[in-house]
């Protein structure tokens, strides 16, 4: 009776994380805009979430096959419980790391695109900040000469608020070309 109560507790179908993971490698899409990339994050977590009660049972199944397993009963059990046990950890380590992998991605295109999306705004004062100097007029009084060229000074010391200097460590683990092209499109 104890055997099939053992097997039973240590019963975890392996088809749910294989459910989980198919769910997990369709989540491709890399928003267009912060907005989206937030509902993206969003999702992520509520799938997380969902996913949490089954990852606790699998820690639960695991624990008591490895008791079972580090027992001294000489049951045949053993032998079928060991590589079912490892399978379970290996699913369980691999779902893990794809949805660390997936969160880590989202968040790091979410600052790239965050990052666009000011650079655009800031583009765009300047090129209204530019259009605002009339050129053809250049018998402007020198203090309003000198006032617009501070306002233009300001505006490029403006940028360094982008922090451009952190891009490279981005560069470095996500994808930048399909952020960009996904930005272009």
């Amino acid at each position: 009776m104890q055997k099939k109560v053992s097997n039973f507790q240590l019963f975890f179908p392996q088809s749910k994380f294989d459910g989980h993971l198919k769910i997990l490698n369709e989540m491709t899409e890399i928003g267009d805009s912060v907005n989206r990339m937030d509902q993206l994050i969003d999702e992520l977590r509520s799938f997380e979430e969902s996913c949490q009660d089954d990852l606790q049972r699998a820690e639960e199944v695991i624990s008591k096959g490895k008791v079972i397993i580090d027992s001294n009963d000489k049951c045949s059990s053993k032998d079928t419980v060991e590589p079912k046990c490892s399978e379970l950890c290996r699913i369980a380590e691999v779902f893990n790391e794809k949805l660390g992998k997936r969160v880590d991605s989202l968040v790091k295109s979410r600052d790239l695109m965050e990052r666009v999306e000011n650079a655009n705004e800031w583009c765009s004062k300047g090129i209204d900040l530019l259009a605002s100097q009339r050129i053809e007029n250049v018998s402007v009084p020198p203090e309003t000469a000198e006032l617009k060229l501070h306002e233009i000074i300001a505006f490029v010391e403006s940028a360094e608020e982008f922090q451009l200097s952190s891009l490279r460590d981005f560069e470095e683990s996500t994808s930048l070309e399909s952020v960009i092209v996904s930005q272009v499109s």
